[in-house]
């Protein structure tokens, strides 16, 4: 009985323990400078001057999922079972394991993702392009446009490189 008793208690007690808020992590670059940083998955993110990156300490089970305002290039760890997610404004970058440039600052009507390697699909709203290496999606906030256009994809990161 005093088991019984005991196993209810403990029971009862775990679960009316409340559960602790997600622990964000904000990286942030001041005006004119840039940054490299790593994230908990081993991806490598390079923030552009004036930008933030949001993401969580730990990871869900079922996706990496961060936020940016501003511009950062991304080398994304593959893992086809935790997909890769940028939330930039309206614009949503979703990859497995690729590289690439998103141009996301606020007050911006333009938004912008460029692809280097591997392969993404970008959604705004119901909308969804998948980009291939050279590909940029473009999304016009004013008039509410998305579409694709093919680029040199070099010269949309070359900023992380000095150039």
């Amino acid at each position: 009985m005093l088991f019984t008793v005991g196993s209810v208690f403990y029971y009862w007690g775990s679960s009316s323990v409340p559960k602790q808020p997600d622990v964000m992590n904000r990286l942030l670059t001041a005006n004119g400078s840039k940054g490299r940083f790593v994230l908990p998955d081993s991806t490598v993110v390079w923030l552009n001057s004036n930008s933030l990156l949001e993401y969580p300490e730990t990871f869900s089970s079922s996706a990496r999922e961060v936020s940016l305002s501003g511009e950062a290039y991304f080398e994304v760890r593959r893992n086809e079972k935790l997909p890769f997610r940028v939330q930039a404004g309206e614009m949503k970058v979703e990859v497995l394991g690729t590289e690439f440039n998103v141009q996301a600052y606020s007050g911006d009507e333009v938004v912008k993702t460029t692809l280097n390697c591997g392969k993404v699909r970008v959604m705004m709203g119901k909308e969804a392009l998948e980009l291939a290496p050279d590909q940029q999606a473009v999304c016009d906030l004013r008039h509410r446009r998305f579409h694709k256009i093919e680029v040199n994809a070099n010269y949309f990161s070359a900023w992380k490189d000095g150039k």
